[in-house]
């Protein structure tokens, strides 16, 4: 069922209830693991001409589900095997590679079977470098992420790389995205592939303009094996096996020849327009019944409030912070002078560690004591203090540009890697952060104008549009000139505007002088 239709780059949103056939073409045969000649060494391919530091040979992408002893009942499993011919020291940087793994309490994503093998010709034989895993690890960047990373190792000019991975989850709210096309290298073959069962309802965006080469689907067959919990089978308390048949929703998606996107000064991010797939769980059915599953804005602003990391300490550190607060606000009886003063004092005092955790990382009164912290630490304690001193102050959660468009109409959590501050404050109302001490009260940095963003509010909640256009610029320079028996003598000053001010006393602060 086809919701909206395809407009240039902007995303198309699809059911997958029922997947279509597109674009039949020529079929090509996989690529196997581990199987590499010397020939592959000089293929010539258009795409990558002398231009090119890396081409990406192939990318691999394939869902199925299993079932669980889980709530949700289901898990996917996604595969991913890529490789990669490097012309060029530059290109190296695809070496690394990094998983974003979700585990908010538990090991709800498990990455396994691991594998990555660089070859190098030499001498006309084919010498493999494999992966040691003890050198795979992963990093925790907040409460619900940590990222696995690994680096390919024996890279050199003419290397092929490739590597291959498998993730499984039992949280199928979201699916893992592909991308079809790369920001700096072109691809010569990207395909992914889902076979879902159809008790579970995605909702695809589709994104881009290239066409595809195989865009297919088709309806299969599965068992799963799942467990229903004692508190719902009746069972004697006990949990109980249950196998599951269900029809499947399969499809094929392929592109191929897909040049580099590149970058374009004043471009946002290439995510916003590149080709891409992305996945989220909207309607569950068994049969008979349909439940709604579907993210909206009112739910998740109720989620986020409810958060121990983001509003419970809104209210729940308030008295922790009433000495401090009191402190800094003290001999002012004027709203505005005391929402200045918090500010200033935040900013001058505190140093921004993560611009991109909206969440608070232990508790506000640890922010104080540790003098900095995330971008949520430093403006989660902006709202709660002012909040403290009755002002009117709410969190607004944006996607920055580097970070991609946030959707007006399909809220997902993922899509939001920054906060601000909302204050309101009788007819004005001023949008604040902390975490720069050289912008100003009442002034937002140039990525955070990136769209739509959200404030989070259980009386006040609403939405805001940071528009890029929105932002206007203006440098004024004076020239004074006049003649005398040496000729033309002036001189000249120049005031800049906001941005450009706020850009040259960043600068200063970071060959270490005062702005």
């Amino acid at each position: 069922m086809i919701l909206l239709k395809p407009l240039n780059r902007i995303p198309t949103l699809l059911c997958l209830c029922l997947l279509y056939s597109l674009c039949p073409a020529q079929d090509k045969e996989k690529i196997t693991w581990g199987k590499i000649s010397p020939k592959d060494f000089t293929f010539s391919s258009p795409l990558a001409d002398s231009i090119a530091k890396a081409v990406i040979l192939s990318d691999y992408g394939d869902i199925h589900f299993i079932g669980n002893d889980k709530e949700t009942a289901f898990s996917y499993v996604f595969k991913r095997q890529t490789r990669i011919k490097v012309f060029h020291k530059e290109g190296f940087d695809l070496d690394k590679v990094v998983v974003g793994l979700y585990v908010p309490d538990e090991a709800v994503q498990k990455i396994s079977k691991v594998d990555a093998v660089t070859y190098n010709l030499e001498n006309g034989v084919i010498i493999p470098t494999r992966l040691d895993p003890k050198d795979i690890f992963q990093e925790r960047r907040n409460k619900d992420f940590v990222e696995a990373k690994f680096s390919l190792p024996g890279i050199k000019d003419g290397s092929i790389i490739e590597y291959t991975y498998t993730v499984t989850s039992s949280s199928n709210f979201r699916l893992p995205a592909w991308q079809f096309q790369w920001e700096k290298y072109p691809c010569l073959w990207s395909e992914y592939q889902v076979e879902i069962p159809s008790v579970l309802i995605y909702t695809l965006v589709r994104q881009g303009v290239h066409p595809y080469t195989v865009d297919k689907g088709s309806e299969g067959h599965a068992y799963y094996k799942v467990v229903e919990k004692a508190d719902l089978a009746g069972y004697g308390g006990q949990d109980h096996n249950v196998n599951v048949s269900a029809n499947t929703v399969k499809h094929r998606w392929v592109m191929k020849d897909i040049p580099a996107f590149g970058s374009e000064p004043y471009l946002t991010t290439p995510d916003n327009y590149v080709d891409r797939l992305t996945f989220q769980l909207s309607k569950t059915t068994n049969g008979e019944q349909t439940n709604d599953v579907a993210n909206n804005w009112a739910t998740l602003t109720g989620a986020l409030l409810r958060r121990d990391d983001f509003g419970i300490p809104l209210e729940a550190d308030a008295d922790r912070l009433a000495q401090i607060t009191d402190q800094i606000t003290a001999g002012e009886n004027d709203p505005l002078l005391e929402a200045r003063s918090i500010y200033r004092y935040l900013a001058d005092h505190l140093t921004c560690s993560n611009y991109y955790n909206p969440y608070i990382s232990s508790n506000l009164a640890d922010v104080l004591k540790k003098n900095g912290g995330s971008i949520g630490d430093i403006n989660l304690l902006m709202v709660a203090m002012m909040r403290r001193k009755g002002l009117i102050a709410d969190p607004v959660m944006l996607s920055t540009r580097e970070h991609g468009f946030n959707l007006s109409t399909y809220p997902e959590l993922s899509r939001l890697n920054y906060v601000v501050a909302r204050l309101k404050l009788f007819d004005k109302v001023y949008y604040l952060d902390a975490a720069h001490p050289q912008l100003g009260f009442g002034q937002l940095p140039d990525y955070c104008y990136n769209g739509y963003a959200r404030i989070i509010s259980n009386t006040d909640s609403g939405s805001v549009w940071f528009l890029p256009d929105s932002l206007k610029e203006q440098k004024v320079t004076m020239v004074l000139l006049s003649g005398s028996d040496k000729g033309l003598e002036g001189t000249f000053q120049s005031t800049f505007g906001r941005q450009q001010s706020y850009d040259l006393r960043a600068e200063i602060v970071r060959k270490g002088k005062s702005a």
